[in-house]
């Protein structure tokens, strides 16, 4: 299970190089993190440092994974007739600082039982 958080922000630029060919180029960077959980009887050591957090009546560990992806994009459109097209793209991304941040996760068994956790 896991859940994603993140930004993108992008730039994009087309250029005519025919009365029907289309030339598109586009930067993106997205910055966010993603928080994964599993099972603790997963025998598997956790890749990134973990806190055991109870969430639905199970105890599972979890992690958050900070990272920086980079995209850039190149396509060509070509028209073939006023109303017809077809485009065909190349993306190449490339995911930066893959590094665990500070976790914290509550949960409440009983109104009167809570447990919270952060990892190191």
């Amino acid at each position: 299970m896991f859940s994603v958080w993140g930004h993108t922000a992008s730039i994009r630029s087309t250029v005519a190089l025919t009365s029907a060919l289309d030339l598109g180029i586009e930067y993106a960077v997205r910055w966010g993190n993603v928080t994964v959980t599993r099972s603790l009887a997963d025998p598997a050591p956790p890749p990134f440092p973990s806190v055991v957090v109870d969430t639905f009546g199970a105890s599972l560990l979890a992690s958050r994974i900070d990272a920086t992806t980079h995209a850039v994009s190149v396509d060509l459109s070509y028209a073939f007739t006023g109303h017809l097209a077809a485009t065909l793209g190349f993306t190449h991304r490339l995911a930066q600082g893959a590094s665990s941040t500070i976790l914290t996760m509550r949960s409440e068994r009983s109104p009167s039982t809570r447990t919270e956790g952060a990892l190191p």
